[in-house]
Formats: structure tokens, sequence, C-alpha cells
């Protein structure tokens, strides 16, 4: 499975292509992305949401939000984990284009903003053992990015893309117990690569 992906996008890449059909090609302005996961990681976690795009001459105004909700119950010998997990990630920014046949070369940058909010209980048999964990975290950074889409048609095109996030985060940790509760707090900058290829399905119009 997963190579049929990636095979997939080396035939759309070889489609052969007029000067009027790229022209055709390209002449939507408006974009809508649908669905973001991981090509190679497919049983993995996607960041899925939605995105739209303005097109310009040269380049595209964009945003986009990203979604994510779990929950998962996990029971043991002794005791019993409930998560539940929440994050919402605005951004906005701007990229540029080339266009080559069916292919579109992007690269710009993103502003983006992250919240995130994990809570869990512990349930042991033994009921003074109990407890509860809960993290919330705040970012706000910048997101460069690169990436490549490819014209099914028109109307219908696959993109992929990479990025970096740099930015500024900060957190807090507490653990509650029957009697007490502790909490930790942390802030500072982060630096990370984002998935090599994270794929959208984009409808144009």
């Amino acid at each position: 499975m997963k190579q049929l992906l990636p095979m997939f996008i080396v035939l759309l890449f070889a489609l052969p292509a007029s000067g009027q059909d790229q022209e055709s090609i390209f002449a939507e302005k408006n974009e809508i992305n649908l669905g973001f996961f991981n090509a190679f990681e497919l049983n993995g976690n996607g960041d899925l949401g939605i995105g739209y795009k303005r097109m310009g001459d040269r380049g595209a105004f964009r945003t986009a939000l990203g979604l994510d909700y779990s929950s998962r119950v996990i029971d043991r010998t002794n005791y019993r984990e409930d998560q539940l997990t929440h994050t919402f990630t605005p951004r906005i920014g701007y990229e540029f284009h080339r266009d080559f046949n069916r292919l579109r070369l992007f690269y710009g940058g993103d502003v983006q903003t992250r919240f995130y909010l994990n809570s869990t209980d512990y349930t042991y048999d033994d009921p003074d053992s109990n407890r509860n964990s809960r993290s919330e975290s705040f970012s706000v950074g910048l997101r460069p990015f690169l990436g490549l889409t490819v014209f099914v048609t028109k109307t219908v095109s696959i993109s992929t893309e990479t990025f970096m996030n740099i930015g500024y985060y900060q957190s807090t940790n507490e653990e509650t117990y029957i009697s007490s509760s502790t909490t930790y707090e942390s802030k500072g900058m982060d630096i990370g690569l984002g998935p090599l290829g994270l794929v959208s399905v984009n409808l144009h119009f």
C-alpha cells in the first residue's frame, strides 16, 4: 500500500501537456485543500483539516485549520487509563509558484499557532491511588514549507509538502491526586521538522 501513492504520483508526472493545456490547468483562482495525512506513515496520525488558497499571478495567499481529536481507553492489570486529546492548529501565509506542465512547485511560509490539551484519568484497584494528569500547551511561530502539486484535471490535484516549525511555546502539566496536586510549567523556543510527505487532495474552482 505504501508504494502505491509514490507510483501514482510518478505516473502523473509523465502526463504530457501542451502550452494551451497548461494555461487552462492553472486558470482557476480558488483552491480548497482537504484531509492531510503522512504518505510515508499511513498507519500514523495525520494533521486532518481544511485549507483555502487564493491564487495570484505568481503565488497564493493561504490559510488552513488543522484539527485532531482522540479518545482511548487502556486497560492494565491493576489500573485503567482514560485519555482525551484535543489539538487546534490555525495558520495563515503566502506561497510562491513555479509551474511545469501539470506540476506546480510551491514554497513560502506560514504563521502558525497551536493549542493542545490532553487529560488522562488513572483509575486503580485501590481508589486511594487514583489520579488525573492534565497537559496544556500553546505555541506560535513560523512554518517555512516546500511542496509539489500534481494536477489530475483542471479542478482536481494532489499536493505533498514538508515544513519546518520555528516558534515559541509554553506548557503547563498538572498531576492531581486524592488530596494534593503538583503543577509544572515550561516555556522556550522550539525548532522541528514536519513529516517528509504530508499529502492533501485539492479542489480548484
